[in-house]
């Protein structure tokens, strides 16, 4: 297997992983959340940047919420996991890469 491949398949398992994830933050509690919605979005953003970067043939999206309603998710959907990661900005400590995204 060559590294290109092994590279896909990386790809797109980091990918699924992440769509759990948001599966996740969506059902979490919001008192007590579990689970990033932040982690989440910066996964998804990272995904993004890379699919954009590579220039696959067939990958047209040009922004994060295109990405997620791509995967089957509804706009409310959408709006609750900004929403998630709004309320965890003043508490997250990591890098937030999708602070444009929570703006719109």
């Amino acid at each position: 297997m060559g590294i290109e491949q092994c590279l896909e398949y990386i790809c797109d398992w980091y990918y699924s992983d992440t769509i759990e994830l948001i599966d996740l933050v969506l059902c979490d509690d919001n008192n007590d959340p579990q689970y990033s919605a932040i982690t989440a979005l910066n996964r998804l953003w990272v995904y993004l940047q890379y699919k954009q970067q590579s220039q696959e043939e067939g990958f047209d999206k040009k922004d994060l919420f295109s990405l997620i309603e791509d995967a089957g998710y509804p706009e409310k959907a959408i709006e609750i996991i900004k929403q998630k990661a709004r309320d965890e900005l003043e508490a997250y400590t990591g890098d937030v890469l999708i602070r444009g995204f929570l703006e719109d």
